[in-house]
């Protein structure tokens, strides 16, 4: 059985099954972690490339979400505004 046919169970111990990873890499993204799960997190993406990569793509999706917010709001209101116009 892979490790994506296995039902999710957060593990116990120190070490971390990618699925659970990526769920802390999300919750991480909206609050601060626990220093116990932050070292967790590190230890699994000495060994893991996978998941190192995972962590980059949430960061580059949560980097664009901003810029695009940001420019929206320097658009003073978005496509409604520049609709009425014209």
């Amino acid at each position: 059985m892979s490790e994506e046919d296995r039902p999710y169970r957060p593990s116990l111990g120190i070490r971390l099954r990618c699925q659970e990873v990526s769920r802390l890499i999300s919750e991480g993204m909206d609050r601060d972690l626990p220093a116990s799960d932050r070292a967790r997190l590190r230890l699994h993406f000495v060994i893991c490339e996978a998941c190192r990569r995972t962590q980059g793509q949430f960061r580059l999706l949560r980097d664009a979400v901003r810029t695009l917010e940001r420019d929206r709001a320097g658009e003073g209101g978005g496509a409604a505004d520049s609709s009425a116009k014209g």
